[in-house]
């Protein structure tokens, strides 16, 4: 459903930082955090059902790894671009412990610089992220080649 231009885009820099191993960079395209936790739900009462999991010891692990996440490290930091201050069904299980950022800056005019301005808002400072292994997940506006914001892209 992207644009193949955005389509080129996003593979040029997947294959670009693929050794990259500081940061994660997640976007999530065409995702609702409700239908991700509903399939998750039926991914586990598959289990449960084929008795690979025992429906009386169910635990939060066990939900996890039927996320469309699982596998990848906790979420340290949402970063919201595009000036909305709202999660908009994005990762609804994975987000509830992590840090909050959210900026005006489009996707794709966010720099290094604003990355370090982002280090600053995050509620814990730069002094958390030097610490930790960070995580961020952006929620992102993409606009059309016209110049208007559109939270879905157009269909090609």
């Amino acid at each position: 459903r992207l644009p193949v231009d955005i389509r080129l885009m996003m593979t040029t820099l997947e294959e670009s930082t693929k050794h990259n191993d500081r940061l994660v960079v997640t976007v999530a395209i065409d995702y609702g955090g409700r239908d991700e936790l509903v399939r998750a739900a039926l991914r586990l009462c598959l289990k449960i059902v084929t008795l690979r999991v025992n429906p009386f010891k169910v635990t939060e692990s066990d939900f996890e790894k039927c996320l469309d996440t699982s596998g990848l490290p906790p979420v340290d930091l949402l970063l919201r671009t595009g000036g909305e201050k709202r999660v908009s069904n994005f990762l609804l299980w994975q987000i509830a412990y992590a840090e909050f950022v959210f900026i005006d800056t489009l996707l794709p005019l966010v720099t290094e610089k604003i990355f370090i301005k982002v280090r600053k808002l995050a509620p814990h400072g730069a002094g958390f992220f030097a610490l930790k292994f960070t995580i961020i997940y952006m929620i992102v506006r993409i606009e059309m080649s016209n110049g208007t914001p559109c939270s879905h892209p157009p269909p090609p």
